[in-house]
């Protein structure tokens, strides 16, 4: 995160998984589905060596521009 600017966030993948969740009022970043099944199914696989700069302002059209490698959670995580 910046200081200067911090409803923006960048995530870059270097080997481990990364994922961002999509919900209309948040974004949701973490290595494991589990981490925010229960508040979106959707989410986007980060690439290997892809780098994405994220906020709540630019969702829309990160999800409109990224829509083609939209991941769904079908099966929910029993805990």
């Amino acid at each position: 995160m910046d200081r200067e600017d911090p409803d923006k966030i960048i995530v870059a993948r270097n080997g481990s998984p990364i994922l961002v969740g999509l919900h209309p009022d948040s974004i949701f970043v973490a290595s494991e589905k589990i981490a925010f099944e229960k508040y979106t199914e959707n989410f986007i696989t980060v690439n290997e060596g892809e780098v994405l700069e994220l906020s709540l302002e630019n969702r829309k059209n990160f999800y409109k521009n990224n829509k083609a490698r939209l991941g769904k959670i079908t099966e929910k995580t029993i805990v």
